[in-house]
């Protein structure tokens, strides 16, 4: 092989001889001398060993390079082997191979029970795909595909796009899990996306449509199979209230949206081929999840009929003497024998503990505001952040905010200790004197943050997501009020004492967009400008 003028590529330098790699070698600045090219020649070391080498073997036998040298050209490998490396970018534009899958006969889906009042052309997605970048700095392996080239019916078009779609895009989107996976309600879709291995955020449905060059909503309008097929699809998002969903053969692909405003509306994209280039299929997976299931400022919040617990109905004041050392203790799930207890029954029978000053072994202070300090303290063995107020010195308003807040954390007790902390104790202490809150201590407030991650404004935003499905308004979104924790980059949202319920979200989704939108702007600028679009 001759040597060319132009740097090589690693494959180039794989296919190196032992006189061509030291040639190769000479050309760089690494200030080798001739006994140095001797102990490679010696060793008959060619281009892919060269590349398989570490600095720890170059500084051993039988090289002993000295220390400088071997970082030297541990640099130079490095940097060829980064080469085989992909942005995230350039993994999510790979091109999967194409399939030719044989339908066996037409079939009718099962249907559900929702059907759109209409199905319009959503053609200004593709086109948003493609002017968006990912700037993700990590790099990653180029994506391996199965070559299987031909099938027959649904199941071999399930097995190729599950090898093909959702186990590249697990490589790629770690936090993210395209699978088989099985949603609550009744009614399985083929495929399922979900974040964080938590929070659904749409179904993926496989069938062998035959659409040809017509856009969807037209085929819908002639093709009962269609009208079918969408009608199971648009159930599936409905009753898991999810905004968004795919439609695919594997060899053409269908992204569908409900909005907010209108979720009997059913948009459908133009038809993307498993081929194209601009975009490519991979990258306009991961723009759903990453783009528009996290940044949509139309969120769909679905109304969720909560019964508000009997706890929470009775007013504290009368529950609790202001004469006692006493706080109400959280029962906690595993206190329930049979396991799947609701909300309205989690926190029926509590009663007042005695509990006295030695209970709580106090470390410090966390913050101040207006309702008073937010201690840390021991308690019974957990760490727990100790909100009190003292009842002598604040206003009427700041009890009733911490009793309400006591209550919207009765009304969130299923996503305790993972989108909120848990609730722990609270009522009234020190013979009346005070009023507390506790809860477990879970992380740092945003405010001592300089930068957040993408996945940590990710996991913000889904934590508010959450809440809003419950029906509660936080209505105090502050920097104060986020906590982070390094250890997991898990995100919550704290002090609930201004928060209101909403027994129908559908009537005042205005609202919970607005403070959508107030936190996507809170967190953006907390995060790199090169990994975030602004809203």
């Amino acid at each position: 092989m001759s040597m060319s003028t132009a740097d090589p590529s690693v494959e180039d330098v794989e296919r190196f001889n032992t006189e061509q790699l030291i040639g190769y070698l000479r050309t760089k600045d690494l200030n080798l001398n001739n006994n140095d090219y001797k102990k490679i020649r010696n060793e008959r070391v060619a281009g892919l060993d060269f590349l398989q080498l570490t600095r720890e073997i170059l500084r051993s036998e039988p090289y002993r390079f000295p220390d400088g040298p071997a970082r030297r050209v541990e640099t130079l490998f490095n940097s060829l082997n980064n080469q085989r490396l992909l942005t995230l970018e350039e993994a999510l534009s790979c091109v999967p191979p194409s399939a030719s899958i044989k339908k066996l006969t037409e079939s009718i889906p099962n249907s559900g029970d929702h059907v759109p009042d209409g199905v319009f052309l959503w053609d200004d997605f593709l086109e948003s795909v493609n002017l968006y970048e990912f700037t993700d700095e990590k790099r990653y392996q180029r994506p391996q595909f199965s070559r299987s080239r031909s099938g027959v019916g649904e199941m071999s078009a399930q097995a190729i796009f599950e090898f093909n779609i959702c186990e590249v895009l697990n490589e790629l989107l770690p936090d993210y899990e395209f699978s088989r996976r099985n949603t609550k309600n009744p009614g399985d879709p083929d495929f399922t996306c979900f974040f964080a291995r938590s929070t659904l955020l749409f179904p993926i449905e496989i069938n062998l449509l035959e659409v040809g060059k017509l856009q969807f909503p037209e085929f819908y309008k002639k093709s009962a199979e269609a009208r079918a097929m969408i009608k199971q699809i648009f159930s599936y998002m409905t009753e898991n209230e999810c905004q968004y969903g795919v439609l695919s053969t594997y060899n053409k692909h269908w992204f569908l949206y409900r909005p907010s405003n209108n979720p009997k509306k059913l948009w459908i994209s133009e038809t993307l081929e498993l081929t194209s280039e601009s975009p490519p299929v991979l990258k306009t997976y991961a723009y759903m999840v990453r783009k528009l299931c996290c940044d949509s400022d139309d969120s769909y919040y679905s109304p969720h009929v909560l019964k508000t617990p009997e706890s929470v109905t009775r007013k504290d004041e009368g529950s609790v003497s202001k004469h006692t050392r006493s706080l109400r203790p959280r029962k906690s799930s595993s206190d329930n024998s049979s396991g799947s207890s609701s909300s309205s029954s989690l926190y029926k029978g509590q009663r007042n503990q005695n509990l006295s000053f030695m209970d709580f072994k106090f470390n410090g202070i966390l913050a101040q505001g207006r309702s008073g300090k937010t201690l840390k303290c021991e308690f019974r063995g957990n760490t727990i952040a100790l909100k009190c107020t003292d009842l002598w010195k604040s206003p009427s308003c700041i009890l009733k905010e911490m009793q309400n807040e006591v209550k919207i954390y009765q009304i969130l007790s299923t996503i305790q200790g993972e989108y909120i902390p848990k609730l722990l104790c609270y009522g009234y202490y020190g013979g009346g004197m005070c009023y507390v809150i506790g809860t477990s201590f879970v992380g740092t407030a945003l405010t001592n943050y300089k930068h957040i991650t993408e996945r940590q404004r990710v996991m913000g935003l889904y934590a508010l997501n959450v809440i809003h499905s419950k029906g509660v308004l936080h209505n105090d979104i502050r920097t104060e009020n986020i906590l982070l924790n390094n250890i997991n980059d898990n995100v919550y949202l704290i002090d609930f004492g201004m928060a209101s319920y909403h027994h129908d979200v559908k009537e005042c989704w205005e609202l919970f967009d607005e403070e959508k939108r107030k936190l996507v702007h809170l967190l953006n600028q907390y995060t790199l400008l090169d990994s975030v679009v602004i809203v």
